[in-house]
């Protein structure tokens, strides 16, 4: 996958193994990661669909980030990745009629 590097400001405090979350409702942050097989001739649709849905997500309480990563093997296939800083307003807003 293609993508801009994203950098941590300063080094992690401890080890991998200590730093991995045990339940997703620990208050961890969360990471959801989608995976995406675009059709030919579709491309500047998912980018368009994914450009609105980024607007609207981003004023969602709860959000970090997200990112769209295109591979470079098959160019048909997208990673996006969105950040949460937690798992309970992720759920409220994937369960939300603005969502849905």
């Amino acid at each position: 996958m293609t993508t801009t590097s994203d950098r941590l400001s300063e080094p992690p405090a401890s080890p991998a193994s200590q730093r991995v979350s045990q339940s997703v409702f620990d208050g961890s942050r969360l990471r959801v990661v989608l995976l995406v097989d675009v059709h030919d001739g579709a491309q500047q649709q998912f980018l368009e669909a994914y450009e609105g849905l980024c607007n609207q997500v981003a004023s969602v309480p709860g959000h970090v980030s997200d990112q769209l990563c295109q591979s470079i093997e098959n160019p048909s296939q997208w990673l996006i990745t969105s950040e949460w800083e937690s798992a309970p307003p992720f759920l409220t807003w994937v369960n939300s009629e603005e969502h849905v």
